[in-house]
């Protein structure tokens, strides 16, 4: 799987009924020049995956992955490379002092630090004006979701470098405006048609398709080949949490938006059997414990299943975002917290709920000092309890902002 650059480097041409790329000068930022040198990068880790910065020691693994003719079908080079010196020669370009003026690094896998690709910005000015964002990654780990996790790490790093203003020229399509009157400064992938796996992983990204082109390859003009360009936009920190901005969207922004909700009620409807419905029972003491009884009764039929409701809501979020090689763990705690009012009324509030079934049984009287002790004690419980699902709502509401 791959998107990087492309073997065609030659002049636009008009496909059917495609515009040609249009040019036009905006203020925007980007970022600050020169790059922070190689040897003072950090490292980018996810979950899975730790993306460094390029190491002279990394020359067989960086060979292997450029003889893989499947990957580097769609490179400018379109084969693998003939030997290991060619690779040597390629790799020398991401090292000092040519690879300062570069963002690029190594993939490698967290649990044992071995080497599966690679990834960055390989060109400050590229297709349609912008930076180029590409990745390299070895075909026995195609499939996985590693491509979609390193490209939200990578943007994540990106976004967070300094920033200077800048002049730039760049393709129409891109340009729109931010709320500070300049445009949005954007990172361009460009893929070739037929590369479905990698434009699948740009879409999962919620990286947008902006421009198709069709482009002939300078050196042989007779070859054509439809190149497609997608855009991310640099986050606007006022609007992180409006809808353009949020890094969830279709049925998972259904999900999380059901799993803040479905907690919130839950809490709400939990702590209102302490603050209103028990205070209300002690009015009439000769049918307080019965009535106590069938309140209990409804809960217990009732808030399990809320709360596996609002847990797989969120567990369906955690596993979205996951995929994605976003922060999931926010969502999975949520989940977790929610489905805590069941080990919670077991382990902690069995003993009073017994007692009150009991009194229930043998119609002992509200106004009875036992009774009334124990429904003080289960309404300061259940209060408690009920500070679950509201952590499990705050914890899901925090964590979708941080999506932005």
């Amino acid at each position: 799987m791959f998107f990087y650059t492309h073997v065609f480097k030659g002049s636009y041409m008009l496909h059917q009924d495609i515009p040609l790329p249009e040019w036009v000068t905006v203020k925007t930022t980007l970022p600050a020049t020169p790059l922070p040198p190689l040897d003072t990068r950090a490292a980018i880790k996810t979950d899975r995956l730790v993306l460094r910065p390029t190491l002279a020691s990394d020359l067989d693994g960086w060979h292997a992955l450029r003889l893989q003719p499947e990957v580097m079908k769609w490179t400018g080079q379109g084969k693998p490379d003939p030997d290991i010196d060619w690779s040597r020669q390629k790799l020398k370009q991401r090292l000092s002092p040519d690879g300062d003026a570069k963002y690029e690094y190594m993939v490698c896998l967290a649990d044992t630090g071995e080497m599966i690709g690679t990834a960055g910005s390989h060109m400050l000015v590229g297709e349609l004006g912008w930076p180029v964002i590409g990745y390299m990654l070895r075909k026995e780990f195609w499939g996985k979701g590693y491509a979609t996790e390193i490209v939200h790490a990578f943007l994540e790093a990106w976004w967070a470098l300094p920033r200077a203003e800048a002049d730039v020229e760049v393709e129409r399509s891109t340009a729109v405006e931010g709320s500070d009157g300049k445009m949005r400064e954007c990172i361009v992938a460009v893929t070739m048609d037929g590369n479905t796996a990698s434009q699948r992983v740009l879409a999962k990204a919620n990286m947008e398709l902006v421009k198709a082109w069709d482009e002939a390859d300078k050196e042989d003009e007779s070859v054509v080949e439809t190149l497609y360009g997608y855009v991310a936009r640099r986050p606007e920190l006022a609007n992180c949490i409006f809808f353009a901005e949020m890094q969830i969207s279709g049925p998972p922004l259904v999900a999380v938006a059901a799993g803040i909700l479905g907690s919130a009620w839950a809490a709400g409807s939990i702590a209102s059997l302490s603050l209103m419905v028990i205070p209300a029972l002690k009015t009439a003491p000769e049918s307080t414990a019965p009535t106590w009884a069938q309140v209990y009764k409804h809960g217990a039929a009732l808030m399990p299943k809320v709360a596996l409701g609002v847990a797989l809501a969120y567990g369906y979020v955690a596993y979205d975002v996951r995929g994605r090689g976003g922060e999931w763990l926010g969502f999975a705690a949520a989940a977790g917290s929610v489905l805590a009012i069941v080990p919670f009324t077991l382990g902690v509030m069995m003993g009073t709920n017994t007692s009150l079934q009991e009194a229930a049984k043998d119609g002992t009287p509200g106004n009875d000092p036992r009774v009334n002790d124990l429904l003080d004690t289960w309404a300061w419980m259940n209060l408690g309890r009920s500070l679950f699902p509201l952590a499990g709502a705050a914890i899901g509401a925090i964590s979708f902002v941080c999506q932005g």
